[in-house]
């Protein structure tokens, strides 16, 4: 809400988690767009730890309570 920039960047992502559009973040970074006000990112520090981890770890996050927050 505080940063319309920072939400742009998700307007045109082709991919989801959970139903909330997914961005790369550099080589190793997803972030996700809840509620479109919250950033949610993972981060890996290896590259073992795989876009399809990140993925997955994003959808471990209590989303739902996040978009409930005002």
């Amino acid at each position: 809400v505080s940063n319309p920039e920072a939400a742009e960047k998700y307007a045109e992502s082709k991919e989801q988690v959970e139903g909330y559009p997914l961005v790369a973040v550099g080589d190793k970074g997803s972030a996700i767009l809840v509620a479109e006000r919250f950033q949610v990112q993972v981060r890996s520090k290896t590259a073992d730890f795989t876009e399809d981890d990140r993925k997955e770890w994003l959808a471990l996050f209590d989303l739902a309570v996040l978009e409930g927050l005002d």
